[in-house]
């Protein structure tokens, strides 16, 4: 009976990698909408992203498991407290010293087991206290086949001693969702192209088994996408709050306070500019941000627009802009079903998984739980 319980417990595999792919700005609606004969092939799940759903918050909390508010990357630029501390615009966004909690790849090195983080954001250089054997220093943009030569490559290297954790950033369809909306057509060929790559992927590491070998790719999005019709007037925030009481870039759909102003005040004087905004209270305080606040779904600030920005100036209202054919992310997730961000795996054995999470912050459990 005992052997007859050991065998249960034991894995029928002698190594195994777990191979972490984001799809940056891949929705489950946008999939369900696009493409359901996929959703349905390979099971394709919602995942919950954090707030703000951004790329770099989304995924820090992918890496952590714990909202922004713990890990402290609100946003894709370091706020004003990370720049007094050094870190830049540039590589210095990166840095994974900007967490403020432990990252998966950290948490899976210190469990004996062989670790890579390549891409990811929010993952360059050594965690305060360890690091992922291998990791990288400075961001290098690559298309999507590059991501898949390096995987195989890492692969290809891996010596089979321990179990093997891989974590790598994808282009998915963030750019292209800016550019073209959620549900434009360029996107759609993007898709089409990145079905490609992942068929790709999964026929290559299929050819690199050795016998006793077990590869599961997990494939989770960051946040989703969601068609923007309006442009709110940025410069109306600055007029009210001035530069130094908050943080927005281009084009964003919340802004992030760190004025020693309440929710109520910060409301109310957004509101008095036109601006109108859903604030919510950060508790912990880290970082120095106080307070997020949110425009409407569909609604987001208007900073510079670019060539092709299919936007044409509202009659009525001064500074504002009605758009079609753009995409932008970053609201309240509970409130706006498009944030939700896809998630799917495959196995090399077909053999069951752990079950998935529904909330980005469960990718390290179920992760973990693989091994």
């Amino acid at each position: 009976m005992l052997l007859s319980l050991l065998a249960l417990a034991s894995p029928a595999w002698a190594a195994q990698a777990v191979i972490v792919l984001s799809m940056d700005g891949v929705g489950f609606k946008q999939l369900e909408t696009i493409d359901p004969a996929f959703v349905l092939s390979a099971t394709v799940t919602a995942i919950r992203p954090p707030f703000p759903s951004q790329t770099f918050p989304g995924h820090s909390t992918l890496a952590t498991g714990v909202a922004p508010e713990i890990h402290g990357v609100f946003s894709n630029r370091p706020v004003k407290a990370e720049r007094e501390k050094g870190y830049d615009a540039g590589d210095g966004r990166n840095q994974s010293t900007r967490l403020h909690a432990e990252p998966l790849w950290v948490t899976a090195s210190k469990r004996g087991l062989e670790s890579e983080v390549r891409l990811w954001p929010v993952s360059y250089g050594e965690w305060p206290s360890s690091s992922a054997h291998r990791h990288q220093e400075r961001f290098v943009e690559e298309s999507y086949s590059q991501v898949v030569a390096s995987v195989l490559l890492s692969v290809k290297a891996w010596d089979r001693k321990r179990d093997f954790l891989y974590m790598s950033w994808t282009p998915g369809l963030d750019r292209v969702g800016h550019t073209y909306g959620p549900l434009g057509e360029p996107l759609k060929k993007s898709w089409s192209d990145v079905k490609a790559n992942v068929a790709d992927l999964e026929r290559l590491l299929t050819a690199e088994l050795r016998p006793g070998d077990r590869i599961v790719v997990v494939f989770a999005a960051d946040h989703g996408m969601q068609e923007i019709t309006k442009l709110a007037p940025l410069s109306a925030l600055e007029r009210v709050f001035g530069k130094d009481a908050y943080e927005a870039e281009h084009r964003w759909t919340h802004a992030l306070f760190h004025a020693p102003l309440t929710p109520e005040e910060i409301a109310a004087k957004a509101k008095a500019a036109g601006v109108p905004l859903e604030v919510r209270p950060v508790k912990t305080g880290i970082n120095g941000i106080s307070a997020i606040g949110s425009l409407p779904p569909g609604t987001a600030f208007a900073g510079e627009l670019k060539p092709g920005d299919t936007c044409r100036p509202d009659g009525k209202k001064p500074g504002w802009f009605d758009c079609q054919g753009i995409g932008q992310h970053g609201y309240p997730p509970e409130e706006t079903p498009w944030m939700d961000a896809a998630f799917w795996t495959w196995t090399s054995d077909g053999k069951p998984l752990p079950p998935r999470p529904t909330q980005a912050s469960g990718l390290p459990a179920f992760v973990l739980g693989t091994f």
